[in-house]
């Protein structure tokens, strides 16, 4: 299908897209692209599982939707 050979040819998997399966999606896209730059760098792409920095919880309040963007930028 051409279409299927579009979408690999972006990196991106039809059937989870079909599926409407978005882990599965998002792993596979990230292995691609991981694999992309490491072939670009020459070397190996050291994954980290979770980040680093403590959570913050942010007082939203009585913000609109845009103070929420702008606190949050």
């Amino acid at each position: 299908m051409a279409l299927d050979e579009m979408l690999r040819g972006h990196l991106l998997e039809p059937e989870h897209l079909r599926n409407d399966d978005f882990e599965a999606f998002y792993r596979a896209r990230m292995a691609a692209l991981t694999g992309l730059v490491a072939e670009a760098r020459g070397k190996p792409v050291v994954e980290v599982q979770g980040a680093e920095e403590a959570e913050v919880e942010l007082d939203m309040g009585e913000l609109d939707e845009g103070e929420v963007i702008r606190e949050l930028a």
